[in-house]
């Protein structure tokens, strides 16, 4: 059988592999590329706008007056389709009544006669209302023409609509599960959770650890200066958390032989969880708002492992690792360990005494102690006996003694009223910028680089256990 061009076009279309689907030969054999699709154009510029930080109202608007133009313009067309077809119809029951008299008239021989005059008039009107029929016609059938791409281009709209609402949808699950994500990265949040106290030390040793900080100079740092820092400036800080009645370590009572215990840190109430590590994470201070760590540390996930765990080595010997964002202070704790001092030392509610003895002399130690309260920051104690924490009262710097209350539960921390937490007067955040200015100058902000109040640092001491003063 012979076959036209036609049937070879047909056959050639349908042979799988051939072309890529949606492309087509013309009457010349020529390969015609497929019309472009709106709606995926529509879509990549979409995603430019979003990538380019546009939020999903402004990708829903940018085609909204396309579509009011595109409504208007139907019907526009719709209304002048109707103004035809009753025009038509007005024109066709003329044409039928105009029908009816020549049937009329032409019913005898006599009225042909007679109205053949009349005759001829109603066959030419008739003539010229079948032209003005056809025109209608065509009129009508070219506006339903316009019509159907109007529909066509509305359900391109309507179509854009169903995908930014997807992507909208999709957005704002997104941001649910963010959301959610950052709720339990609150401090607060994992400390409620898994029961424990979230703590950092600070490292005053030789040995420090922190020479390669990239934010803040630490060399020669003190207690205070620590102290003056966190307050302050809230840098993202290394933490570790320990279960009460638990023998976990943190930090420096690992380290304790290279020198690295200060004996004094900082107990955490909120901030964000960046990352964890059931192990040191070896994170490094890179800016004033993160640390760096591996990205698999970064999850959420393995924060939660992190602070699960429950070590089970002997005392002083292994921590974690928590990074902690825009830490919130809950106050200054300070170490102690069995047999330190006065056999009948943490009593709940009556006078303990620190006093020099057993060729240790603690005169630095409460030299520390005047200092932190100048700073009007709460002091609690950590038991190493059994990781429990208790705050210290009606300290006594000269008679050496000071009290301290019932065991404080973790949730504590969080539940603790908000005039007992850390949110550092404003005249005093200068001032402790002041003293801490040569170490931090690098990461402070124009605001506070211009405020701070360096009337002198306060020379006051570095002091570890050992100390002979």
């Amino acid at each position: 059988m012979r076959m036209t061009l036609e049937d070879q076009q047909t056959q050639t279309h349908s042979t799988d592999g051939d072309f890529p689907q949606g492309v087509a030969l013309n009457e010349d054999s020529q390969i015609v590329s497929p019309e472009p699709d709106p709606l995926a154009e529509r879509k990549a510029v979409v995603q430019t706008t979003l990538a380019e930080g546009g939020d999903i109202e402004t990708v829903r608007t940018m085609y909204a007056e396309e579509k009011e133009r595109l409504y208007s313009g139907k019907e526009s067309v719709l209304a002048e389709k109707e103004s035809y077809e009753r025009n038509l119809e007005r024109l066709r029951g003329e044409m039928e009544s105009l029908r009816s008299e020549v049937e009329s008239k032409r019913a005898s021989i006599l009225s042909r006669i007679l109205e053949w005059k009349r005759i001829r008039e109603i066959q030419q009107e008739l003539a010229r209302d079948t032209h003005a029929e056809e025109s209608y016609t065509e009129g009508i059938q070219e506006k339903e023409k316009i019509l159907k791409k109007f529909d066509e281009l509305l359900s391109l709209e309507d179509a854009y609509e169903v995908y930014v609402d997807g992507l909208a949808q999709q957005k704002e699950q997104e941001a649910h599960e963010m959301m959610e994500e950052e709720r339990q990265r609150d401090i607060d949040y994992l400390i409620k959770k898994h029961n424990v106290y979230v703590m950092h030390e600070f490292i005053t040793g030789e040995n420090t650890p922190f020479e390669d900080n990239e934010s803040v100079n630490t060399r020669g740092l003190t207690v205070e200066d620590y102290l003056d820092i966190d307050l302050s400036i809230k840098p993202p800080i290394s933490t570790s958390t320990i279960h009460p009645g638990t023998q976990e370590s943190l930090f420096s009572h690992y380290n304790k032989t290279e020198g690295q215990e200060s004996g004094f840190g900082i107990l955490l109430s909120g901030g964000r969880a960046q990352g964890g590590y059931h192990e040191d994470a070896w994170s490094v201070a890179k800016n004033r708002n993160e640390r760096s760590m591996p990205e698999e540390m970064q999850t959420l996930e393995s924060v939660n492992k992190a602070i699960s765990k429950v070590n089970t080595y002997d005392t002083d010997t292994g921590y974690n690792e928590v990074v902690v964002q825009s830490p919130e202070i809950a106050g200054v704790f300070f170490n102690w360990l069995e047999g330190e001092g006065n056999k009948d030392v943490l009593k709940e509610n009556v006078e303990n005494t620190l006093l020099d003895g057993n060729g240790t002399r603690y005169g630095g130690w409460w030299e520390r102690i005047a200092n932190i309260q100048k700073r009007n920051t709460p002091i609690f104690v950590l038991d190493r006996k059994d990781n429990t924490v208790r705050q210290v009262y009606d300290i006594d710097g000269e008679k050496r003694t000071f009290k301290v209350t019932p065991v404080w539960t973790p949730d504590m921390f969080v539940n603790m009223p908000g005039i007992y937490k850390q949110h550092i007067d404003p005249e005093e955040k200068k001032r402790a910028i002041g003293r801490v200015y040569d170490h931090v100058s690098g990461i402070l902000t124009e605001e506070e680089e211009k405020t701070a109040v360096r009337d002198g640092r306060e020379h006051e001491r570095a002091w570890t256990y050992g100390n002979t003063s």
